[in-house]
């Protein structure tokens, strides 16, 4: 985790969306066209929590109100 997020933050800045961090962690699975980040299947769904959650979510409003009490965010991306 640390390491990923050094790499992340040596790149550009830290991810601060949920899209934006998919992004870089699942590029197979996600792509940014224009101004905005998307899957690149149709069927791809991310949950957190068995929430379906957009792509535009602010990591940390993720984390304060969605994270486990061992303090991590679970994030499930399930394609089809």
């Amino acid at each position: 985790w640390k390491s990923l997020c050094r790499e992340s933050m040596n790149q550009t800045t830290f991810p601060s969306t949920l899209g934006s961090l998919l992004l870089a962690w699942l590029p197979t699975l996600f792509r940014k066209k224009d101004d905005s980040i998307s899957a690149k299947s149709e069927g791809t769904v991310v949950r957190i929590q068995g929430l379906d959650i957009p792509l535009t979510a602010p990591l940390m409003d993720l984390w304060k109100s969605l994270c486990c009490p061992d303090l991590f965010l679970y994030v499930v991306v399930r394609t089809s």
